[in-house]
């Protein structure tokens, strides 16, 4: 064998070698899971046996289920080609740099703490406040992406919008209370995942109960917005979760409807794993929730070629950002329409590519997972299949891909219809709405009144959808108040609308925009109607209860289709797209430094 037959020998070995290592990811993912789960089930209370044979058959069936399915082979392909890129760019750039802007980063996050305490007038040796470190750590970060990395604004500015929604996120995990009553109807949200967590032990500690019944006294009374008092509350909390089980069977089985909770889930039994303090346990569920929304961003964002910014605003608005930050299922919608929506107008920036299979099923699956939580939301399923048929390889194909649309369509729509039908209108009913309300009264009223009901209908979605409504949901955050600069966020909005246009653009015609409006408002629509039904009492000339942070999981959409593709955009890419990103940042860091870190 001469020399170049010998490297190709070797060059060929070395192939085998990746590719064996790729086959095999999903079965060592699987065995990962499988320990993971038999850990959890060696505490339970099961019988010495029954364990034993649960250590020995566990691994075996997920390898088999993650080995044999495409479909699941091709999601884990997906994530392990993310890991690899996120290496890949790791490497490129220079470590010394890297290593030496971290460090600078954390040098000047201590001495702006210290400027903070002599600016309080604490003194230099005033205790070290975490919240206000960290808090400048941010800051300092964000400012080195836009200087050290300007290139990542130009060639994956998604990955900028990841670091920063990361970073801003964890500062408001890390730096509210450790309590329910944050965001809205947390405790409901947290309470849903803590069992979803407790799947195999169904076993709920003291310190659970600190939680789901402690926080009325506490958050909600602003009992904890001082250091001392919260330093108090955390060390109860820790003392009670370590100190017994508190109730059994305190567990529900994943479905369509709860499977956004089990980011938070995952969290939660991952520091119970780890045998963290409870506090931690509590952090790690909300980072997840953060953590699994982020990456919704980056992928979404990296889907199409022009729209980015509109997505980045959208995504980084401080509602979203406070809901991820908690224990919260919007993140979850918003987070896959937003993906959902960025499949489908990416595929159209693109017609001379024929989409694939992995593409549509991500797609359907995207929009399914997004408005599983809340079936009212269903409209949002159909954009899929006005997908521009030219997408398509074959006329069989497309016609395919229409009735699974169709199919899914009506799945979920079953999970609300069934229940809703079988109960007379009575299943959906919300007894916080107070005693004059009756669901299927309601129900009976609307079907036999449409005229008027549809005027009730406009007249409320005027006001809810104005400019002037735009100035508060915008930036509330509701148990800690109203952020500042909202109609700096407003303008943001707008502007960006207009401008985050490219040469694709003109490739999305008028058919796909306006069955994006008419299915956004079909969803507005049926989530004023559900308020209207399970909240306001009989027959209202208004509609209460609905919130703002509903119109949260369209606004992508309607803002894309809102733009104009004769807008022609020339500013340089890094000082535009680091500008919207930077006006974010800031009015998200002032809330949280305005409403929670500043009061510590």
């Amino acid at each position: 064998m001469n020399e170049s037959e010998e490297v190709k020998t070797q060059g060929g070995k070395k192939e085998e070698l990746i590719l064996w290592i790729k086959r095999m990811l999903p079965v060592w993912i699987c065995m990962l899971l499988g320990i993971v789960v038999i850990c959890r089930a060696w505490v339970g209370p099961y019988p010495a046996k029954w364990k034993m044979v649960l250590a020995c058959i566990m691994p075996f069936p997920l390898v088999a289920l993650f080995g044999r399915i495409p479909l699941l082979y091709g999601w884990l392909a997906i994530i392990e080609n993310f890991i690899v890129d996120w290496f890949k760019g790791l490497r490129n750039h220079n470590w010394k740099k890297n290593i030496l802007v971290i460090v600078a980063d954390i040098v000047l996050a201590f001495a702006i703490e210290r400027v903070l305490a002599l600016v309080a007038k604490e003194g230099i040796t005033a205790d070290f406040n975490f919240r206000k470190a960290f808090f400048a750590f941010a800051i300092t970060a964000l400012i080195s992406i836009f200087i050290c990395y300007r290139d990542m604004l130009i060639k994956r500015v998604e990955m900028a919008v990841f670091l920063a929604v990361m970073l801003i996120g964890t500062v408001y995990v890390t730096v509210l209370p450790v309590s329910c009553g944050i965001s809205w109807d947390d405790e409901a949200h947290f309470h849903n995942a803590l069992m979803l967590s407790h799947i195999l032990d169904g076993r709920m500690t003291l310190g659970d109960a600190d939680i789901l019944n402690g926080f009325v006294d506490t958050a909600l009374e602003h009992n904890i917005y001082t250091e001392d008092a919260h330093e108090a509350w955390v060390e109860k909390m820790n003392a009670d979760d370590a100190s017994g089980v508190w109730g059994a069977d305190g567990r529900i089985l994943p479905t369509l409807q709860n499977w956004c909770y089990l980011p938070s889930a995952v969290g939660l039994a991952l520091g119970r794993a780890l045998s963290l303090p409870y506090s931690l346990v509590f952090i790690l569920g909300k980072w997840c929730n953060l953590l699994v929304y982020a990456i919704l961003l980056y992928f979404g964002i990296r889907k199409i070629k022009s729209g980015k910014m509109i997505a980045a605003v959208v995504g980084m608005l401080p509602p979203c950002i406070l809901m991820a930050s908690s224990y919260a299922r919007d993140p979850w919608m918003i987070g896959f329409i937003m993906l959902g929506f960025c499949y489908f107008i990416g595929e159209i920036q693109e017609p001379d590519k024929k989409i694939t299979i992995p593409d549509l099923v991500i797609m359907i699956g995207a929009f399914v997972l997004g408005v599983s939580p809340k079936a009212i939301y269903v409209p949002m399923v159909l954009i899929a299949a006005f997908l521009p048929k030219e997408k398509f390889a074959t006329e069989k194909q497309c016609k395919i891909f229409r009735i699974c649309v169709l199919l899914a369509t009506l799945a979920v729509l079953a999970t609300f219809a069934v229940p809703f039908i079988l109960s007379s209108g009575g299943a959906v009913e919300d007894t916080r709405g107070g005693s004059g309300v009756d669901a299927a009264g309601q129900t009976a009223y609307i079907l036999h009144h449409p005229i008027i009901y549809i005027q009730t209908l406009l007249t409320f979605l005027w006001d809810y959808a104005s400019l002037e409504a735009g100035q508060t949901y915008l930036s509330y955050l509701h148990y800690f108040g109203t952020a500042k600069y909202s109609l700096v966020l407003q303008a943001l909005l707008l502007v960006t609308a207009f401008t985050d246009r490219e040469k694709c653009d003109s490739y999305v015609k008028w058919q796909p925009k306006v069955v994006t409006l008419l299915m956004s408002f079909g969803a507005i629509c049926l989530a004023a109607t559900a308020m209207y039904i399970a909240y306001t009492p009989l027959e209202s000339d208004t509609i209460l209860g609905c919130q703002y942070r509903y119109m949260l999981q369209v606004m992508f959409p309607v803002l894309y289709v809102f733009g104009s593709v004769r807008v022609e955009n020339n500013a340089r890419k890094d000082w535009y797209r680091g500008i919207i990103i930077g006006i974010s940042s800031f009015v998200l860091l002032s809330a949280v430094w305005q409403l929670c870190i500043s009061g510590f």
